[in-house]
């Protein structure tokens, strides 16, 4: 890619832990000197004190996912990245209304420490299919209409059809795919339009 090719930005993720990687901290150095932050999403496993500084020397922050499952651990990982004043997003997915109430009690425990609670919507794919759950919109909604600024707030692309009718608050909209492309680092490298269809996008002419 030339320099005006390249993205801004790279989010480092998938359906594995980052920080496992063995070439990880060499992934962060290289997109650094190609002028393009890094950014990467971690279960909090792993999130130790060396994984602090390496977030400090090459990136321009780290997004925290809320499982349930492993809550002691993004827990420690939050408190970490907040005493090393990372910027730091939340990633929480909404399921039940039940994640919803945990939600909105999470929400008021950690919106001073945080930068961006990220909402997604749970998907029944992979794992999750083996436990299907419907999200609660309308629940959602109703806690939504309580929130007074959406400053902290930033909805997951699979957000934006439920996101586009409702026209009473203040939030930006654009479609999911006009600023952001999925590659996933196989040895096809495979180009997406985005992480959740899957369609590969057609390649551009040379």
């Amino acid at each position: 890619m030339t320099d005006n090719q390249r993205p801004f930005q790279v989010a480092i993720g998938g359906q594995q832990e980052p920080l496992e990687h063995p070439e990880f901290e060499e992934a962060l150095k290289t997109l650094k000197e190609l002028n393009i932050v890094p950014n990467f999403t971690t279960n909090g496993v792993l999130f130790d004190d060396a994984a602090v500084k390496l977030t400090q020397k090459y990136c321009g922050g780290v997004a925290i996912t809320m499982h349930p499952h492993l809550e002691k651990h993004w827990r420690q990982a939050v408190e970490r990245a907040a005493a090393a004043q990372l910027k730091t997003n939340i990633h929480f997915i909404v399921s039940d209304e039940a994640s919803v109430d945990q939600l909105m009690e999470l929400y008021k425990e950690y919106i001073d420490k945080i930068d961006y609670f990220v909402l997604l919507p749970h998907m029944n794919v992979g794992y999750a299919a083996k436990n299907p759950k419907t999200v609660a919109y309308d629940k959602m909604e109703k806690w939504l209409d309580t929130v007074h600024s959406f400053a902290n707030i930033a909805f997951g692309a699979n957000f934006y059809k439920f996101l586009t009718p409702l026209k009473k608050w203040d939030i930006s909209l654009y479609p999911p795919e006009i600023l952001s492309k999925y590659l996933v680092m196989d040895d096809s490298m495979t180009l997406y339009n985005n992480s959740f269809e899957m369609k590969p996008v057609t390649p551009l002419p040379c």
